[in-house]
């Protein structure tokens, strides 16, 4: 299984629609710039989020039950803040 799979499962498995987090892996990994989950009761995000490298403008983690970010959180260094 390899990074955006397991990042599939997690969204699958939390009920995150594609319109949320695209499953086509050349749209999510190339073109998704900006990521909004919040309000969905999200109590982890999995590893492979990490792999997220385009993400530039925004990831919206509010109103969810999120206790600690992993580690590969670290790699999405162009986050504008």
């Amino acid at each position: 299984m390899d990074w955006s799979d397991e990042l599939f499962l997690w969204a699958d498995e939390n009920d995150i629609s594609e319109e949320k987090l695209p499953r086509d892996k050349k749209i999510l990994f190339f073109e998704t710039q900006h990521l909004n989950l919040s309000n969905l009761k999200l109590k982890n995000l999995p590893e492979s989020i990490g792999n997220l490298s385009n993400l530039k403008i925004m990831l919206d983690l509010s109103n969810n039950l999120l206790i600690d970010l992993p580690q590969s959180f670290r790699k999405l260094g162009q986050l504008q803040m």
